[in-house]
């Protein structure tokens, strides 16, 4: 499969939901509204052909991404 190239702030949302945070908890820690840790959830869904953050973090793990 042909996956898009995740954003540097993507990746740093993967990395923070590899250790169990919440969006809430991330949007704090990265000073940005869950709402916006959520669009970028879905975009990196999107671009790893993927429909949730078990999927998403398989993938980022064995592609290496975090």
């Amino acid at each position: 499969t042909n996956l898009l190239p995740l954003s540097e702030r993507e990746k740093e949302i993967l990395q923070l939901l590899s250790q169990g945070l919440e969006y809430k908890e991330i949007g704090t820690k990265i000073f940005i509204s869950p709402n916006t840790v959520k669009k970028h959830c879905i975009s990196i869904y999107q671009k790893l052909h993927v429909n949730s953050k078990a999927q998403a973090l398989r993938i980022a793990y064995t592609k290496g991404l975090i």
